[in-house]
């Protein structure tokens, strides 16, 4: 699911569930929609329901 995202945006999306900061996450979720919208909008659902594991289990 997320290893079509370039590197550095998955670690930046790994850095910012593990920080807990959400606008640092929803900032790093605004890029991944700038490269996949439908990617962008199942991960924000993950997140709206703080299932942080289930995303760092993919990256």
């Amino acid at each position: 699911m997320l290893a079509g995202l370039p590197a550095e945006l998955r670690q930046q999306l790994r850095t910012a569930l593990e920080s807990l900061e959400h606008p640092r996450i929803a900032q790093t979720l605004d890029r991944i929609g700038e490269l996949d919208r439908p990617l962008q909008k199942i991960l924000a659902q993950l997140v709206e329901n703080f299932d942080y594991p289930t995303i760092l289990k993919q990256l």
